[in-house]
């Protein structure tokens, strides 16, 4: 600090003293700045502190030593120090992408000369603070919303403080976006070129594959005629079809229907409806198993007109609600009735039928009705027994609903069974006991009259025979034949084990777990009455049991001179000849007919003759 002052002019002047303070008032009674008294009228106070204010005063003294009062006070700041500490580079940044751009913020910095904060950002994984920043002006607050991104880019950003003397501080640590892509609201074009062809209980649809890259897959639609309505779960399934092509079987015999395709893109965007294509399902014969009922839909309550749709159901077993049933279309759901038909083989014994409805109901067996409830009604169910004799039997069930809820269901059951003998059966058939379990023992599952013993239940079990599983069940067949005397081929197959008796004698006796197996027995019998039983039963896996009893031909002897001559189906000359006959040489052409006489196709069959007599010594040729 540098003060000077006007020079006195006393001749006797010795110099002056300079005194400071950092106060409005200076004490002049002390120790001045100076070491020594100073001759001239100015000095230099060297020893001020940056930032303080200090007030002076001057004293002169003469050589006597008398001191003048003080001067008027004079005042000077010193000007404070140079700042040149920057801020701390902001910490904790972090970008979120919202619905109205990147969303910055970062931990505030706690510098009390802070003036505020820069945001920059890059393309790139390097960020750039040198040059302009996004804010127009420093940001006071420790957040910032970038709002001139674009979709589909990655952006990072840095962030910078700057206190009030224009230091700045070091780049943050960096923040990654990524700005996902403009969502996708473009559909794909309607499918073209679509074709349906009509067959039985089908219709086959194509068309041509959209050419949109992003194409996820197509949806069938139907209705029984244009417009269609592209709503709820399409006949094609949840799932999109991947390929142009789809055949709906769910659709019945003579009715027409109109179909459309729906493409959908990987957005989820569908398409405008194709053009329709329309077909008529053929009228064709609807072939139910056994097992199955045969199902007759019809418009109204009557069960009159054709039917709107026949197919084959399982079981009758139908909560429709308010819906009406599922895959047949044309019908009101509070106006239709249905015609289930089934023709059953029945063991004999007493059944016991079953039926619930919501509305009207009837049940007939062989024309006769054991329940009829035909009347619109909520929810009740109806029983009803009927003794049935051993063979086939037609089950009917038919039903209406008139409005609201609607519910179908019908079923039967064996409940007792007549004790099955051969006096009960007829003449050359069998009477079979059905048990559960391998052993024949126990209460019998089931008895009835079978014609034959020729079964292949592969992996399902006896049909008919509910109380019996595909596996671990036992089968007894009991015959009393009449029969010539004679010689006898008894002939069994098995999968798994067979017995077979004649009047109480064991002529087969196979009872093991095996594959498929053939025992051939020949037995010469008596003329008259004889009791044959056939035992089997089925461990596991495939289930076979075959039997067969055939009476041989009569001994056949030829002279010496001719040939006995044996003719076998297939080409292994094994099993018993369908025919033996003497013939007195070998010189046959068949051609395309066989041989005469002989019970033989045309293909597949071996003959061996066979010449037996005295011969003479000599070498023939």
């Amino acid at each position: 600090m540098t003060l000077g002052w006007t020079a006195n002019a006393e001749a006797d002047l010795a110099g002056y003293n300079v005194y400071r303070s950092t106060t409005a008032t200076v004490d002049t009674s002390g120790t001045p700045l100076n070491s020594a008294l100073l001759t001239n009228a100015t000095f230099v106070d060297s020893t001020v502190e940056p930032g303080t204010t200090y007030t002076y005063a001057v004293t002169a003294k003469d050589t006597t030593g008398n001191t003048s009062l003080a001067s008027a006070s004079a005042t000077a700041k010193v000007p404070a120090a140079a700042d040149t500490q920057a801020p701390a580079a902001p910490k904790d940044v972090t970008a979120q992408v919202g619905d109205n751009g990147v969303t910055l913020g970062w931990t505030a910095n706690d510098e009390a000369d802070l003036a505020g904060y820069d945001v920059y950002r890059s393309t790139t994984a390097t960020v750039d603070t040198s040059g302009t920043p996004l804010n127009s002006a420093p940001l006071t607050d420790p957040a910032f919303v970038d709002s001139t991104v674009e979709p589909g880019t990655t952006y990072t950003y840095a962030v910078t403080a700057k206190d009030t003397t224009g230091n700045t501080s070091l780049a943050s640590t960096t923040a990654t976006a990524e700005v996902p892509a403009a969502a996708d609201t473009e559909a794909p074009a309607a499918p073209k070129n679509v074709a349906a062809a009509p067959s039985a209980g089908k219709v086959e649809l194509t068309w041509t594959a959209n050419p949109e890259t992003d194409v996820a897959g197509y949806r069938v639609y139907r209705g029984n005629e244009a417009p269609v309505a592209t709503t709820g779960t399409p006949p094609s399934g949840a799932d999109l079809l991947t390929s142009p092509a789809f055949t709906d079987s769910t659709v019945a015999a003579g009715s027409s229907y109109a179909h459309v395709i729906v493409a959908v893109d990987e957005a989820g965007n569908a398409s405008p409806a194709s053009t329709p294509a329309t077909a008529t399902a053929p009228t064709t014969a609807v072939t139910c198993t056994e097992t199955q009922y045969r199902a007759e839909y019809f418009t109204g309550t009557t069960l009159s007109g054709d039917p709107v749709a026949t197919r084959c159901e399982s079981a009758i077993n139908n909560d429709y609600g308010l819906g009406g049933p599922v895959g047949v279309d044309g019908l009101d759901p509070d106006a239709f009735s249905v015609r289930w038909t089934q023709r059953r083989q029945l063991a004999a014994g007493t059944y016991s039928f079953s039926a619930t409805a919501d509305d009207g109901v009837r049940v007939k067996v062989d024309g006769e009705a054991v329940i009829d409830e035909w009347r619109a009604q909520g929810p009740t169910t109806f029983t009803a027994d009927k003794v049935l004799t051993a063979g086939a039997h037609d089950i009917v069930v038919e039903y209406y609903e008139s409005g609201g809820g609607a519910i179908a269901r019908a079923s039967y059951t064996l409940t007792s069974s007549p004790d099955p003998t051969p006096a009960t059966c007829t003449a050359g058939q069998w009477a079979a006991e059905y048990y559960d379990g391998e052993k024949l023992s126990g209460e019998r599952a089931a008895s009835r009259c079978e014609d034959a013993i020729d079964y292949d239940f592969g992996d399902n079990g006896p049909a008919g025979v509910d109380s019996v599983g595909k596996d671990s069940f036992s089968i007894r067949w009991t015959s009393v034949r009449t029969l010539t005397a004679g010689t006898y081929d008894l002939k069994a197959t098995a999968d798994d084990g067979i017995r077979v008796k004649v009047d109480g004698a064991t002529v087969i006796d196979a009872f093991v777990n095996q594959g498929p197996t053939t025992y051939d027995k020949r037995l010469p019998l008596s003329a008259g009455d004889h009791t044959i039983v056939v035992e089997y039963y089925e461990a596991g896996g495939g289930a076979l049991a075959r039997f067969g009893i055939t009476r041989l031909r009569d001994e056949v002897t030829c002279s010496a001179t001719q040939y006995r001559a044996e003719y076998f189906r297939g080409q292994r000359l094994d099993g018993t000849p369908v025919a033996v006959r003497c013939e007195d040489a070998i010189n046959n052409d068949y051609g395309d007919g066989g041989p005469a006489g002989v019970p033989l196709g045309k293909d597949d069959f071996s003959v061996r003759w066979t010449q037996t007599g005295p011969r003479a010594a000599g070498t023939y040729e």
